[in-house]
């Protein structure tokens, strides 16, 4: 939806508008309680790593949409994730399935 952005209807803009702010502000929590667990930094405000990870998904996605290898887009995406987890690889240091 976001690539198609310039073709949507003022409408159809502002609810997309909301639910990119509904879910950077649900990526803000999940990276806040993260942060209070130990599992997350807690040196960068939570809000810039929320918009951090949703351009990252975002990029996923669109690569995966785009055909690109599922386990290439993953491979990527953990790397881009390492930014905010503590343990980035989930302990798995082949980041393979």
């Amino acid at each position: 939806m976001r690539n198609t952005r310039r073709v949507l209807g003022a409408e159809a803009r502002e609810t997309l508008a909301s639910l990119e702010q509904h879910l950077i502000k649900t990526f803000q929590h999940w990276i806040t309680a993260a942060a209070e667990k130990g599992e997350a930094r807690a040196d960068l405000p939570p809000y810039l790593l929320a918009t951090y990870l949703d351009i990252q998904v975002s990029g996923a996605l669109t690569q995966l949409g785009q055909g690109q290898s599922r386990i290439m887009v993953k491979q990527c995406l953990m790397m881009a994730l390492s930014v905010i987890s503590l343990d980035p690889l989930g302990g798995d240091p082949t980041m393979a399935e």
